[in-house]
């Protein structure tokens, strides 16, 4: 009993000094379904190590697509805020040709 005691004090210990947040995410039946067989895949992952292994991937993407984008060549604001959608509809606006993109 002791030692489950020190391992979860290690842990506690550990998830504090990498200022480690638990969060909580409602899944759906699929979504689960799913998250079991992508851990699996991707050689027995746990849940925790796989979404923060796609946050990281798909952080590295959003930086990438940040790097390429520059600016609105509308209002010249940077991209992907731009100028908030206040020139959408406008035929040369970021936000009526490209955004879109973006959420895929």
């Amino acid at each position: 009993m002791g030692n489950s005691k020190q391992r979860k004090q290690a842990q506690r210990e550990r998830e504090k000094a990498f200022d480690i947040k638990r969060v909580e995410v409602p899944l759906s039946t699929t979504e689960r379904e799913m998250l079991a067989e992508g851990c699996e895949f991707r050689g027995g992952y746990t849940a925790t190590e796989y979404i923060a292994t796609l946050i990281r991937r798909d952080y590295e993407r959003i930086r990438e697509a940040k790097e390429t984008l520059g600016n609105c060549q509308y209002c010249d604001h940077p991209l992907p805020q731009g100028c908030k959608r206040q020139h959408k509809g406008h035929k040369d606006c970021f936000h009526t040709i490209e955004a879109r993109k973006l959420s895929l």
